[in-house]
C-alpha cells in the first residue's frame, strides 16, 4: 500500500490491521495520528477508554485479547502495537500473527495498527523485499515509509515557509536540505529556527544565505548528500553540497576523504546487495550501523556498482591531483563537473 492509498484509506474509514514499516519516523508519526483521529474521533476521553496500546515482543494470544475488547460509546476500538519486533516472528508464533492479521472479520469492532520501523523490522528492497515482507503484504495492508527524495523535501520545506508567511528565494530549500539532512524530525527543527531568524530580522523571505547562517549540519547525512550527488550525476544537487561544505572551510583533501569514503562504502554495499543480501546481514558483514546501511542501500538501488566503480576511480584520480599540487577546491569542482549529467 502506497502512502496515498494509506490517506485515501482512512478518509474511507480504516478497516482491519495494517503495518507502518520503514525508516521515516515522521511521517509515520504523522499517518499514525491521522488513523487515530479517523477511528477514536476527536474526544480525547472518550479516545483513552477505546484506544488500547501493547509494545514490543508479545504472544498471539496478547493480541487476539485485546483485539476482542468491545468499543465504548463508539463504533470501534483501536489496537496500537508500538514497536512490533517482526524480525524476531518465527514458527507457530509468526503463523499465529500473520492469521491474525490477515482475519479482519474476526474482530470487525477493533482496527489493529502495527507499528514495526526499520530497527525492529528489515522489509528488504522493492526488488528484493525480506521473506517476512511477502508474507506481510499478503495478510494485510502494509505501507513502508521511506526516506523522501531531496527535491520532495524542498517542496516540503517550502510549504512549511508558505504556513509561516515566509517566502523562500531560489535555492534556499535545496540549501536547507543539504545541511540538515533528510531526516524530516531534524529538518522540521531547523525549519523552526531559520523561521525565527528571519523573522527576527523582520525580513519575508528566507535566503540562502540565512541557511548558511542559521542552519545546523546533520553529521550523519553532510558527507553522504555529496557523495550521492557524485555518484548519481547530479551535478547541480552537488554544486550546492559544496558551496556549504566551501562556507563552513573545511579542508578540500578532507572533504575529498570523506567523500571517497561513502563512495567506497556505496560500492561495497551495492556489491553485496547484488550478491542476494539484506539490510541486516549487509550491517553484520561490513559492521557499518544499520542506519548507514539502510541510506547506502536506498542511494544503490537505482545506481550500478559499476557506476560506484567508476566514480571512486575518479575520486582517486582527484585524490593524486591534490596531493601533487592542484588547487583543492578546483579539483573537487572539476570532480563534478565532468561527471555523467543525470536524466531528469
Amino acid at each position: 500500500m502506497t502512502e496515498q492509498e494509506l490517506r485515501d484509506a482512512i478518509r474511507r474509514g480504516p478497516r482491519g490491521a495494517y503495518v507502518f514499516a520503514g525508516e521515516e519516523l515522521y511521517t509515520m508519526a504523522h499517518e499514525a495520528e491521522n488513523l487515530r483521529r479517523a477511528v477514536l474521533g476527536e474526544d480525547a476521553e472518550l479516545a483513552m477508554f477505546n484506544r488500547i496500546t501493547l509494545e514490543g515482543a508479545i504472544s498471539p494470544a496478547e493480541l487476539e485479547g485485546a483485539l476482542r475488547t468491545m468499543p465504548m460509546a463508539a463504533m470501534s476500538v483501536l489496537v496500537e502495537w508500538r514497536d512490533a519486533p517482526v524480525d524476531t516472528w518465527k514458527g507457530d508464533d509468526a503463523a499465529g500473527f500473520l492469521k491474525i492479521l490477515s482475519s479482519p472479520d474476526d474482530y470487525p469492532q477493533a482496527v489493529l495498527l502495527v507499528l514495526a520501523p526499520a530497527d525492529v523490522f528489515d522489509t528488504g528492497t522493492a526488488k528484493r523485499p525480506s521473506s517476512m515482507m511477502t508474507k506481510l503484504a499478503k495478510a494485510c495492508p502494509v505501507v513502508n515509509f521511506q526516506k523522501q527524495s531531496a527535491d520532495r523535501l524542498a517542496k516540503w520545506v517550502v510549504r512549511h515557509l508558505d504556513a509561516e508567511g515566509l517566502a523562500a528565494e531560489t535555492g534556499a530549500p535545496a540549501a536547507l536540505v543539504s545541511i540538515a539532512g533528510r531526516d524530516m524530525y531534524n529538518l522540521s527543527t531547523e525549519i523552526d529556527k531559520l523561521t525565527a531568524y528571519v523573522k527576527a530580522a523582520g525580513r519575508g523571505a528566507v535566503t540562502a544565505a540565512d541557511v548558511a547562517a542559521a542552519a545546523s549540519s546533520s553529521p550523519e547525512e553532510d558527507d553522504f548528500a555529496l557523495a550521492n550527488a557524485v555518484v548519481s550525476g547530479d551535478r547541480r544537487a552537488a554544486l550546492a553540497a559544496l558551496y556549504f561544505h566551501k562556507l563552513r572551510r573545511e579542508e578540500p583533501i578532507v572533504l575529498l576523504a570523506s567523500v571517497s569514503r561513502v563512495v567506497c562504502d556505496l560500492l561495497m554495499v551495492a556489491r553485496l546487495r547484488e550478491a542476494g543480501l539484506h539490510e541486516s546481514e549487509i550491517a553484520a558483514e561490513t559492521k557499518l550501523h544499520s542506519y548507514k546501511v539502510s541510506l547506502y542501500c536506498q542511494a544503490v538501488a537505482s545506481i550500478s556498482a559499476d557506476r560506484l566503480l567508476s566514480c571512486a576511480e575518479r575520486c582517486r584520480k582527484a585524490d593524486r591531483q591534490m596531493k601533487t599540487g592542484s588547487t583543492g577546491y578546483a579539483v573537487l569542482e572539476r570532480l563534478i563537473c565532468t561527471l555523467p549529467q543525470r536524466k531528469r
